[in-house]
């Protein structure tokens, strides 16, 4: 759920206002480039993003080693808490996610990047899969108005990518009207539609204390024209991207919901009609406490979801295109169960839990979760101290790599191989590199063959 933590971030950024977005544009007018770096015989690159650069590494296509990369770091970076780099193959392009976001173009023989521009897309980014189209979500904030405060709602602003240099041309209509405090843009995969997460508002300064939302836009798929859906924003709780969950298809969500009247919580389906209405289809009440993160595996046939304090439980559900959901497995974790992540090949999830990397492996028929042997994942001395939400993975699933803070307060990236046969994780020490200071994320971008 929100924190009080990022309300003052907010608050001391904007003065009176709480300011969560301004239109965006794209900055720079030429390309700032590095010297090229020699081709890479590996098996791409891991980019960890930090507040002044971009730190870049190759990956041995055996081992999964990280060797640092030929003109590496290079300019531009992502502030703390701005998320990974978004990679898009067909323009091979990198994205940041938030907050004066970066636009770079990546040579993939080489792993050199080229900053392009600059996003001002405050408190989320959307791509669809082409790269062409960009959404970006902010502006709302709060003004002063007697003893309560007048809220302002934000606004998605749709630009055209121009593939060659980057540059951003604002589609017909935007920016489009939003609701309270978006904090994140998704494109459905299906394309269609545009899913954004409102924290909403109460009338308080503290946004937690705010109804959620969903606004949902219809999306035409050549032109990345937006329209909002009748009815939009919806009384669907979404908090942010880690609590909503949408099936391959696009035709059903998940959200983490909201507590009953009794206290206790509930996960909700709704299926998305054909003019991409949220339709309330299935919830499933699950007792005390609050879910922290969803997780959808790629074939879209089981949900995880953490349950945090009150709870400390993973669960695992059974899910279907008509937004169905049947408890699976219900699992006592020893801490508050935290954020999610599925590798690429749906065989393990990856849980972050009193600051260490546990995983799971799933038996995909069943859609059962076993402990991996060498789970939570070790580093010298003991259990790694991963930094939450910062694993990448080559496209296999094979290897991973993970941010992790060492005892001194530094910071290095830890690969780690995961053995679908051997059901197991372990640590490749001997490949982890340091990093100078904590990075927003990890992305891994394949070379070229």
């Amino acid at each position: 759920m929100p924190t009080l933590r990022r309300v003052v971030r907010l608050l001391l950024a904007s003065g009176l206002t709480l300011a969560c977005g301004q239109q965006p544009t794209s900055l720079p007018s030429s390309a700032q480039a590095t010297p090229t770096p020699p081709p890479s015989a590996g098996a791409g690159f891991v980019y960890a993003p930090s507040a002044a650069a971009v730190h870049a590494f190759d990956v041995d296509r055996e081992t999964g080693a990280l060797s640092p990369l030929s003109g590496s770091p290079f300019p531009g970076g992502s502030p703390e808490e701005a998320g990974p780099l978004l990679f898009v193959p067909s323009t091979r392009m990198l994205f940041g996610a938030r907050y004066q976001a970066p636009v770079y173009r990546a040579d993939l023989r080489t792993g050199a990047l080229t900053l392009l521009g600059q996003v001002q897309a405050r408190e989320g980014l959307g791509l669809d899969a082409t790269g062409r189209h960009l959404y970006a979500v902010g502006g709302s904030f709060i003004g002063p108005g007697g003893i309560d405060f007048i809220p302002y709602p934000g606004k998605t602003w749709a630009y055209a990518v121009d593939p060659g240099t980057g540059g951003l041309s604002q589609l017909s209509g935007s920016p489009y009207d939003g609701g309270y405090y978006p904090v994140g843009a998704t494109v459905t995969q299906a394309g269609r539609l545009l899913l954004v997460c409102n924290q909403g508002y109460s009338g308080h300064y503290y946004i937690s204390e705010g109804i959620p939302s969903l606004s949902v836009y219809a999306r035409n798929d050549t032109t990345g024209v937006l329209a909002s859906v009748p009815g939009s924003p919806f009384d669907v709780a979404c908090f942010g991207e880690r609590w909503l969950a949408v099936t391959p298809s696009g035709r059903a969500l998940f959200s983490a919901g909201r507590s009953l009247p009794a206290g206790e919580g509930r996960i909700e389906g709704y299926r998305l009609g054909t003019d991409g209405r949220p339709l309330p289809a299935s919830q499933l009440a699950y007792g005390a406490g609050s879910v922290e993160s969803l997780a959808l595996d790629p074939s879209g046939r089981w949900l995880f979801a953490s349950l945090g304090y009150g709870q400390q439980t993973l669960l695992v559900l059974a899910v279907d295109d008509e937004a169905g959901l049947a408890q699976r497995q219900q699992i006592a974790v020893d801490g508050p169960a935290g954020r999610l992540q599925v590798d690429p090949s749906g065989r393990f999830l990856l849980e972050w839990r009193g600051g260490h990397l546990h995983v799971w492996v799933l038996d995909r028929d069943r859609g059962i979760l076993q402990a991996a042997l060498g789970s939570p994942l070790q580093d010298e001395g003991g259990p790694a101290l991963a930094l939450v939400g910062s694993v990448a993975f080559d496209p296999s699933g094979r290897h991973g790599y993970v941010a992790t803070r060492q005892a001194d307060g530094t910071f290095r990236i830890l690969p780690f191989l995961l053995d679908a046969a051997a059901r197991s994780v372990t640590p490749l020490r001997d490949g982890a590199r340091s990093l100078p200071a904590e990075p927003a994320g990890l992305t891994f971008v394949p070379a070229e063959p």
